[in-house]
């Protein structure tokens, strides 16, 4: 089983906590807003032998266009080593233009819009028109149970679920522990499948993990030639996974 946590310079306690629990992945999620924050991804933080560490960098910008600049430069540039890209997911304008591409990974929490209308509070935030696009372009949909713990419209996220699981779009799950504290038990995670209704089992949930950190090696790959004939490991690279 994996999780995923949002470190604050505290990776090592974080690493600690999760081999104390029995994990064997983790994703070490980190903000970019702008350029600047590249130099997280820049240089490994360190190297660890007894679980596997990867990288995701959270694009959170107000308009889709510098989202998806900045999602284009982290999952094709082969000097930056992150092995995964989210959006964070703001409206649905916003959430149709991000559909249009396909270099990155995830859309995080995409969650509703909230009105004084509790009507219109149905209205889900992934044009449901639109959700081809995510099959199409191999995208997932990821959800922090941190943010969910707090959601006013649990339902409306069950609804998406189940929509997401009849159309077979890969979910992303994870804590975003910030602290060793946070650090769920595996049984808590297992149990937010069953409260979400997500039916995919925990393999295949690990399965749409490593697909997604595939795709981003392969891109920032400059050995592919064309489909089944590329490099994807390199010397020094921890693929254990694969």
């Amino acid at each position: 089983m994996y999780d995923i946590a949002l470190p604050e310079s505290n990776e090592e306690e974080l690493v600690i906590e999760y081999q104390r629990k029995k994990y064997k992945h983790v994703v070490f999620a980190y903000y970019v807003r702008d350029q600047k924050d590249f130099s997280i991804f820049e240089d490994l933080p360190f190297k660890l032998s007894r679980i596997n560490v990867y990288f995701a960098a959270i694009v959170d910008a107000d308009h889709p266009k510098k989202a998806l600049s900045l999602a284009a430069e982290l999952f094709y540039n082969k000097t930056l080593y992150n092995d995964l890209v989210f959006i964070v997911s703001k409206n649905f304008k916003f959430n149709k233009r991000i559909l249009q591409r396909y270099y990155y990974n995830s859309i995080l929490n995409p969650g509703y819009r909230e009105v004084e209308d509790p009507l219109n509070a149905r209205y889900i935030e992934i044009p449901t028109n639109l959700l081809k696009k995510l099959v199409d372009n191999k995208i997932s949909i990821c959800f922090s149970l941190r943010e969910l713990e707090n959601y006013k419209y649990l339902g409306r996220v069950l609804y998406l679920v189940k929509i997401l699981n009849k159309k077979r779009i890969p979910i992303l799950l994870g804590s975003f522990a910030r602290n060793p504290k946070e650090v769920p038990r595996k049984e808590v995670i297992a149990a937010w499948l069953k409260l979400l209704r997500i039916k995919y089992t925990i393999k295949t949930l690990n399965n749409a993990l490593f697909e997604q950190i595939r795709r981003t090696r392969l891109a920032k790959n400059p050995f592919v030639f064309c489909e089944g004939y590329e490099v994807v490991k390199f010397p020094g690279e921890d693929c254990r996974e694969f």
